[in-house]
């Protein structure tokens, strides 16, 4: 039902549209995402840094959005790493076969996926008919309803089945003064709307495999910044939040393998900005589908939006980074921006 992967569209279809409008194409292709029950299919996920392809991952998707189910399979990753993740009713299980452990999460946030976040965040223009691999395919242009202030260009195509309306190809740019970025995502094995066994949102674990055990260190609560700064190893960020924001609260809990320091901020009302840096968690965000990859500054950042609020975590200097607020997607770039490197 999808183009293969490793298609390249070529200019050799259609020229125009016939019988349909490049808006009603538009809106049929909408209504196709916001209309699917169930959702199988592979993606081939390419993430190219100026011009050098850094990572590829193979991922198995099956989403049941009318129960909040998911079941995610890494087959194949630049991290050489395979996870199995399943998210039901109950939380969230995730299983490392080469490494025979598994890890459990108290998380059953709604299900979403990449094709369905991308409708719920840009608008679409009808730009052509193309030919992949002699099928047929409507191209279009996706315009981003926020834009950051950054003076970042950011460009999206979308390729649509002219039969299934769902997408086979989805590429985003992210040009800079510093960098050019560019994610592209290709998607196989496509059924919609299949029935989905229970079985295929449950995980069978080994039973010698093992879940490691939770790191347990004393953690110091502090009431300013500055005396959590003379406590704390590792240097603490000065994150640069609006104006509305004033320092809260930050913890601090250090071991020999571990360490993670967290500043909240509060606007005073209902509105909380919380920032932590922490040792390197060696996570492969780019595995995970639930978040976008985004440009900062010369680095990659992954986002997504919980209940209102954005989250972008970042890896920069051995240390992982995660922001969460009730902020824009740009404002909280902007912040995330000059402490990169701290």
């Amino acid at each position: 039902m999808a183009a293969p992967i490793g298609s390249t569209p070529t200019a050799d279809g259609p020229s125009d549209v016939s019988d349909t409008s490049g808006e009603e194409i538009v809106d049929t292709f909408k209504q196709r995402v916001d209309s699917i029950d169930t959702l199988v299919l592979t993606k081939t996920t390419k993430m190219t840094m100026d011009g050098n392809q850094t990572s590829t991952t193979e991922t198995k998707l099956w989403a049941d959005f009318e129960t909040d189910r998911i079941r995610r399979e890494v087959v194949g990753s630049g991290s050489g790493s395979e996870t199995i993740t399943v998210r039901n009713e109950t939380g969230t299980i995730t299983y490392r076969p080469d490494e025979n452990q598994y890890n459990t999460y108290d998380v059953s946030s709604n299900v979403s996926t990449m094709a369905t976040r991308m409708v719920g965040s840009a608008e679409f223009e009808y730009e052509a008919s193309e030919t992949v691999d002699g099928n047929e395919v409507y191209r279009l242009r996706a315009i981003p309803n926020t834009t950051s202030d950054r003076n970042a260009d950011v460009t999206g195509t979308v390729w649509v089945d002219t039969e299934t309306y769902f997408p086979t190809k989805v590429t985003v740019d992210t040009d800079t003064e510093r960098m050019n970025y560019t994610m592209t995502m290709q998607f196989s094995n496509v059924s919609l709307n299949d029935d989905l066994s229970d079985s295929r949102f449950t995980i069978d674990i080994p039973a010698n495999a093992s879940e490691p055990e939770p790191h347990h260190h004393e953690r110091h609560t502090f009431d300013s910044l500055s005396d959590v700064r003379s406590e704390a190893e590792m240097s603490v960020p000065s994150p640069e939040v609006p104006d509305e924001y004033e320092f809260e609260s930050a913890y601090l809990s250090e071991g020999d393998d571990y360490s993670v320091v967290r500043l909240r901020y509060t606007n005073g009302s209902d509105g909380d900005v919380s920032l932590s840096k922490r040792s390197d968690t060696g996570y492969n965000y780019s595995d995970n589908d639930v978040f976008e990859a985004v440009d900062i500054g010369n680095r990659t950042g992954w986002y997504n939006e919980f209940d209102g609020n954005s989250i972008l975590i970042w890896e920069s200097a051995n240390h992982t980074y995660t922001l969460y607020g009730d902020l824009s997607k740009s404002e909280t770039i902007e912040i995330a921006e000059p402490i990169e490197g701290e």
